[in-house]
């Protein structure tokens, strides 16, 4: 059978209030540390006993958690000491924004109708002063934009230069591949020699035959009469 619903009212028996007690209290503490752990929840159980016995649980620390509690509740709950001061906070906080949009105004050469003499040669200090801190993030600016602007054309030169190389090789390739062609053409359509049907070359038989060269015989040696 199952266990019967307890009903809720104060134990009026002194012995079995202290064994509930002390039975409750183990299972509250045991259920404060399941909750830290499982859910890294921050958790702190304080519990008095009838006899006016203190039992507590803090994770990670009592003294931490009841600080964090005390910020909070103030947050929450202020006091009349709180209130005062989160109200001066205030007035104090208004003040410096209103000072600070003043110095803006006036450093655009607004509402300055109102200012002495000190005043202006402070707002002029003041206006050099930023004058030379813009004029130097200027000049670093544009010294990061020159220097990126030569690296950016380093690497530009460096490109057309390999592009010229790889131009320059493809044309040396196509002269080439152009005079080789015109070499084969020059060796494929020139017309062979016939050596049969070549004349033969010309002699001059007169002179074998005791010709002259009119057809005349040549005149014989004397035997010396």
């Amino acid at each position: 059978m199952g266990r019967g619903r307890v009903e809720l009212k104060r134990i009026q028996n002194p012995a079995r209030r202290q064994i509930t007690f002390s039975k409750r209290k183990s299972g509250l503490l045991k259920k404060a540390c399941e909750l830290s752990v499982l859910c890294d929840a921050e958790v702190a159980l304080i519990i008095f006993s009838p006899n006016g016995k203190v039992y507590e649980y803090g994770s990670p620390s009592m003294n931490r958690t009841l600080a964090k509690y005390q910020r909070f509740s103030s947050i929450i709950y202020p006091t009349t000491e709180n209130t005062k001061f989160l109200r001066l906070e205030a007035e104090s906080l208004h003040k410096k924004v209103d000072s600070l949009e003043a110095t803006l105004k006036h450093m655009v050469g607004e509402n300055i109708g109102s200012l002495d003499l000190n005043e202006l040669k402070c707002l002029g200090r003041q206006i050099r002063v930023s004058a030379n801190k813009i004029r130097t993030r200027k000049r670093q600016l544009f010294l990061e934009d020159i220097r990126k602007l030569k690296t950016k054309q380093r690497f530009l030169q460096d490109e057309n230069a390999m592009l010229n190389k790889m131009v320059s090789g493809v044309h040396d390739g196509v002269q080439a591949a152009e005079y080789s062609m015109n070499i084969m053409d020059r060796v494929q359509y020139q017309p062979a020699r016939d050596v049969f049907t070549s004349e033969p070359p010309l002699h001059h038989t007169s002179l074998h035959l005791g010709l002259g060269q009119n057809g005349n015989e040549c005149p014989q040696p004397s035997n010396g009469i």
